[in-house]
């Protein structure tokens, strides 16, 4: 036995040596009753022993057993797991409540995301050694590779340098010859689909296009399709020689590749090839003409008399004038301008200078207007009856019944009468009330152009010339009225309501 230190107090050996007897007792009755399959005891081997052998035990167990780890655990714990393929199945809880398996061949199956154990499949021609070692089946069954040089791997192979093509058969020329330079294509027709789309600037495939008759191709599309259009005469430049002119037949005719034509008919109107001089055409029925005479070649000094009433000149736009002292006598009425397009005018020159146009409104109305048979007298204005007859009238004496210095305002719709207003070219006086109710604030200035109140005085004073004093605080009175007598100021504030404020020397 290994020698018990002493103690230095007696008591204290005896105790302990107490404690020993004690324990080896223990360890006694734990033998014999287990021999006599008595009730066993429990023993902690953390405090009741120390370095526990069971090398020479025939039976031992000292990890928990089941086909389910269980859920719950603590670091340390050991725990076999029946149900896990063999040589994974010691857990140990390296975590609370978490379990890693233990042992040397611990890989998983492999899965997309996760690494593990490799499978090789019996029909390979590949085997795993028990030490790791991969190897490849060599023999001539199905699987596997044929020993020496298998020429599935001498051909599957790339050469240290390259292989000349004269040393190789079946190629064909393109293999050989560069195919996209286009000098060396010299036989063979492109596909549709290799041909590149034109642009603006590079060549491409074109499709076919029948173009309709008259029409010429004016584009190509990136697809390399044509259309086509009808040339408008913008589109043709130059000029047409004579000699490309065609024949005129019908109304007009000419010569082939001729300029010159003769016109024999006009709105159906035939007219002679050869009218005499100094002659106009008249048309005298349905489809015939005469010439007749003119007084002279330069119809000058000239007169033109229409007779009847069927008989008009009609000017649509530019100009009818007559030179000289020519007179135009008409029997009939004259019509200037046009209803809807513009207005008739009647332009009057002087013999100097200058216009006189006398022309209606646009909307004109429909009326007459008779000229009096004389000239009037001096002072006379024009005056109609209502139905467009007109008479030279006098004006109306001098108005009357208005005083000096008034200003006049109507009494009535066709008379006048004197006003409140009086200007006797120093003061304007007013003898009637005056009301503001217009304007761009109702309000009079006085001494301002631009009052900012409805009484606006640009002054240092105010004169009141009267004084009164309220008979009392609630006599008659309108709001806002001031007033004064010597001693106060008087104002009131409200209907019939005045406020007064004393007045003091200074």
């Amino acid at each position: 036995m290994r020698r018990m230190r002493s103690f230095a107090l007696e008591g204290h050996s005896v105790g302990i040596m107490k404690h020993i007897l004690l324990s080896l007792g223990a360890v006694a009755g734990l033998t014999v009753g287990a021999a006599y399959s008595q009730t066993s005891t429990a023993v902690n081997l953390n405090s009741q022993s120390r370095n526990p052998d069971f090398s020479n035990f025939s039976f031992t167990r000292p990890v928990s057993v089941g086909a389910a780890l269980p859920s719950i655990c603590q670091i340390g714990q050991l725990f076999f797991n029946s149900s896990a393929p063999p040589g994974a199945n010691l857990f140990a809880c390296t975590q609370p409540n978490a379990w890693s398996v233990m042992g040397t061949n611990t890989l998983q199956p492999a899965g997309s995301a996760t690494l593990g154990g490799v499978m090789i499949p019996a029909n390979s021609g590949l085997t795993l050694g028990s030490n790791g070692a991969l190897s490849a089946n060599v023999g001539a069954l199905a699987g596997t590779v044929a020993a020496g040089n298998d020429s599935r791997i001498v051909n599957a192979l790339q050469p240290t340098s390259s292989i000349p093509a004269s040393n190789i058969t079946g190629l064909a020329r393109s293999a050989t010859t560069d195919a996209t330079n286009a000098s060396n294509i010299t036989s063979g027709t492109l596909i549709p689909s290799v041909l590149p789309s034109p642009t603006s600037s590079t060549l491409g495939g074109v499709k076919s296009f029948a173009a309709p008759s008259h029409q010429w191709i004016n584009s190509v599309s990136t697809g390399g399709l044509p259309s086509s259009t009808q040339p408008a005469f913008s589109d043709i430049s130059g000029s047409l020689a004579t000699s490309q002119l065609p024949a005129f037949t019908g109304d007009t005719t000419s010569a082939s590749g001729s300029s010159v034509t003769t016109t024999v008919r006009v709105n159906g109107v035939s007219y002679s090839a050869s009218p005499a001089t100094n002659t106009v055409a008249v048309v005298t029925g349905a489809n015939s003409t005469t010439y007749e005479q003119v007084p002279n070649s330069a119809l000058a000094n000239s007169s033109i008399t229409l007779n009847g009433a069927a008989n008009q000149i009609q000017v649509a736009g530019g100009s009818l004038a007559l030179g000289g002292t020519a007179t135009l006598s008409l029997p009939s009425s004259v019509t200037l301008g046009s209803v809807g397009s513009s207005s008739g005018a009647l332009v009057l020159s002087g013999s100097t200078s200058g216009t006189t146009t006398v022309r209606p409104a646009a909307a004109a109305g429909s009326w007459n207007m008779t000229l009096p048979s004389s000239s009037g007298s001096a002072g006379q204005f024009l005056q109609t009856d209502g139905s467009g007859n007109t008479t030279w009238v006098s004006a109306s004496g001098a108005i009357t019944g208005l005083s000096a210095n008034s200003l006049p305002r109507a009494t009535s719709s066709t008379a006048l009468g004197n006003s409140s207003i009086a200007d006797n070219g120093a003061t304007v006086s007013v003898s009637e009330p005056v009301a503001i109710s217009s304007g761009g604030s109702n309000a009079i200035g006085i001494g301002t152009t631009n009052p900012a109140a409805a009484l606006d005085i640009n002054s240092n004073s105010l004169i009141i010339e009267i004084a009164q004093t309220p008979a009392s605080s609630s006599a008659a009175c309108t709001t806002g009225t001031i007033s004064w007598d010597s001693n106060y100021v008087y104002v009131c504030v409200a209907s019939n309501t005045w406020r007064r404020s004393a007045l003091a020397t200074f």
